[in-house]
């Protein structure tokens, strides 16, 4: 039981490091859009499909026809605007979720912790 606990604790620290480096990414990306756009007069956004393409070339298209090979309706009711909506919201929004999942749970109210 103490080694599953010490396990659970190991993997909440690594989620939460990812939650680190996820809102870490969305706030440089924000950084970036604002220098350029500072630079361009107008308001640039960098959108999260521009920005995979930047790192892996081709990863959109390979994960676009997997998904309409599976399921077409996901793709169309929200992952398609998921790649269209601005980098730095998205990274903020995953590391918002690893964040939430990444807390432990709030002690419930009249139950003792002495056991656990």
């Amino acid at each position: 039981m103490r080694r599953l606990a010490i396990t659970c604790a190991m993997v909440r620290i690594l989620v939460f490091i990812l939650a680190l480096l996820a809102n870490a990414a969305g706030f440089a990306q924000a950084v970036v859009d604002g220098t350029i756009s500072i630079g361009a007069d107008a308001i640039v956004v960098t959108s999260f499909e521009k920005l995979v393409e930047m790192i892996r070339p081709g990863l959109v298209g390979q994960v676009h026809d997997d998904i309409i090979a599976l399921a077409p309706a996901l793709w169309d009711s929200g992952l398609r605007y998921v790649f269209l909506a601005p980098a730095f919201l998205v990274l903020w929004a995953i590391g918002f979720v690893l964040y939430v999942v990444s807390r432990k749970r709030r002690p419930e109210i009249g139950v003792s912790n002495r056991d656990r």
